[in-house]
């Protein structure tokens, strides 16, 4: 939050600052800090915050309102603020520009000490409700973090990123586990819906009443899905912070479906209408979306080399729902245990 603080300009009739000396016209006074929000999921951590002001020249002082809470050290436009107990604080940037009044700008600090767990499912399609799996993931993981497992059904990348940026709960997320059909470099969050078609048909009908051909940035922005391209958007990038401020630093993401880490994914458009090869023209080659996922939110992210099926616990094991079916004559319902396995090996971990 930048505070801008009007001054008046000296008297042409002999008026001088409070030291004797000729005042130099100064109109306003602005400071930002570089991040506006702060969330600590432990003590003992620490984030340096850099300071601008304008004009150039003046000093910082620093101050919180809570040294029990998070302590500040620093000179310059540069301060370290460190998390100590669980609460909330906040962080205040005094700058004095030469011969003009101060203004001044606020950093809010959440230190958070307990941690839980984040379900987001999207369309499923043919396999099945997604929301199955993630009331049956939400069941087994209230063990480990009793009344902190929030369970969300999102099927568009922009709510995806409002949703995060919004969370307000009193613990960081160590466990993100997103169930969503996959297509290497992106997470098909509406997967066969209407929405996401409809998003498609409009860009083209734009583009084709314009006389043009679709361009890589209004493809990403006529895009439901997630993809690799989000992660470099400027928007995306400029909260990006606030974004890994929500997980535990020692936390984990798992893409719960098909195809979420292959690698070097290429768009084209076959037969249709000139759209998906478009992403072409930037950025590629393209990660997995499990190696983007991992790398921009500097966590450890888990995802399938190969397409996905449907697994039930049938007596304890792990079974497909075909193999249950030819065992018990019918397909198993909603009450047993459901999860989604690769068809070939099993989750593979991506490093940031």
């Amino acid at each position: 939050m930048t505070t801008l603080r009007e001054t008046t300009h000296p008297s042409t009739k002999g008026g001088s600052s409070p030291g004797g000396k000729a005042v130099l016209p100064c109109v306003t006074c602005d400071v930002t800090l570089s991040d506006g929000e702060l969330t600590f999921c432990a003590v003992g951590k620490s984030v340096t915050l850099t300071a601008t002001g304008k004009p150039a020249g003046g000093t910082y002082a620093y101050a919180s309102t809570d040294d029990a809470i998070a302590t500040i050290s620093g000179t310059g436009n540069k301060v370290t603020v460190t998390s100590i107990a669980e609460g909330s604080a906040v962080i205040t940037v005094t700058y004095t520009p030469p011969e003009c009044f101060n203004c001044q700008a606020t950093t809010s600090v959440q230190v958070r000490t307990k941690v839980g767990a984040l379900i987001v499912y999207g369309s499923g399609a043919e396999l099945g409700n997604f929301k199955v799996f993630a009331d049956h993931l939400k069941k087994k993981l209230e063990k480990t973090y009793p009344s902190r497992v929030l369970v969300e059904h999102i099927e568009d990348k922009d709510l995806f990123f409002q949703y995060l940026e919004g969370l307000e709960v009193d613990y960081c997320i160590k466990e993100l586990h997103i169930f969503s059909h996959s297509f290497g470099a992106g997470l098909a969050l509406n997967y066969h819906g209407t929405t996401g078609q409809e998003r498609r048909a409009n860009a083209l009908r734009a583009a084709t009443a314009a006389g043009t051909t679709l361009t890589y940035d209004e493809v990403v922005k006529a895009e439901i899905s997630l993809l690799t391209d989000d992660y470099l958007r400027a928007d995306i990038l400029a909260k990006q912070a606030i974004y890994q401020s929500k997980l535990d630093a020692g936390g984990f993401i798992k893409i719960w479906g098909c195809n979420a880490g292959i690698d070097n994914w290429l768009y084209s458009d076959d037969a249709g209408p000139v759209y998906w090869s478009r992403l072409m023209l930037k950025n590629v080659p393209k990660p997995s979306i499990a190696r983007a996922t991992a790398h921009f939110f500097q966590r450890n992210t888990y995802g399938a080399q190969s397409g996905a099926h449907v697994e039930v616990k049938d007596a304890g094991v792990w079974i497909t729902s075909q193999e249950y079916k030819e065992k018990h004559g019918s397909w198993p319902s909603g009450a047993l245990e459901h999860r989604l396995h690769p068809d070939r090996g099993s989750y593979q971990e991506y490093a940031p």
